[in-house]
């Protein structure tokens, strides 16, 4: 596992996307792809190649690696908004019929 210590600031959307909860500043990470979600969520934009350089040096992760894994991670990210997106519409939808 991957284990970076850092802080969140987006709770609302960390719930949404399902990220999961950490204590004491530490969070782990499944894979690379969920460290560069977080990533993204945290800071509200897509990573650039200057993230991903100042995260591999911080981190001691191969740049290349997190080069390979942004793709990846990014339509990740993008279909948990998208679904979320959907389920908040359907729940609207719902609600107003009532």
């Amino acid at each position: 596992m991957l284990q970076i210590w850092t802080h969140i600031q987006c709770l609302s959307l960390q719930k949404i996307l399902k990220i999961s909860e950490f204590e004491d500043l530490k969070d782990t990470y499944n894979s690379i792809e969920d460290f560069l979600i977080h990533e993204m969520v945290e800071s509200e934009r897509k990573l650039t190649d200057r993230d991903l350089l100042d995260m591999a040096e911080m981190y001691s992760i191969d740049y290349l690696k997190l080069k390979v894994a942004l793709p990846k991670a990014e339509e990740t990210l993008h279909q948990k908004l998208l679904n979320s997106l959907e389920m908040q519409n359907t729940f609207e939808n719902t609600t107003e019929n009532i």
